[in-house]
């Protein structure tokens, strides 16, 4: 299992995030907000990564994950569309139509 951790300022709060991320088997994962498990997580999978979108104070987050090639993967968090990271605009990825 993966994990990653944030700490971050989102309005006039600061916040950890921790994200544990397993696919073998089967995708899971978990988000926590400061040691709290945030339930209300939502998922956009897609065959290059996957979006897990989350609130805080009304703020929309996401932690994005993404294969680079093979094994490899990376990891990022946005919050109102802002990469932490980069500080950058983001691309989510969209949600697929099921038919």
């Amino acid at each position: 299992m993966q994990q990653k951790q944030w700490d971050i300022q989102v309005g006039n709060g600061f916040y950890r995030i921790d994200f544990f991320h397993s696919i073998i088997f089967k995708p899971k994962y978990k988000v926590f907000v400061n040691d709290e498990k945030c339930n209300d997580t939502s998922v956009v999978l897609d065959k290059i990564g996957a979006d897990y979108h989350f609130e805080i104070d009304g703020h929309k987050c996401a932690i994005l994950f993404r294969v680079i090639s093979g094994i490899k993967s990376s990891f990022d968090i946005s919050i109102d569309g802002i990469s932490f990271t980069t500080k950058q605009n983001v691309v989510l990825l969209e949600k697929k139509k099921r038919f």
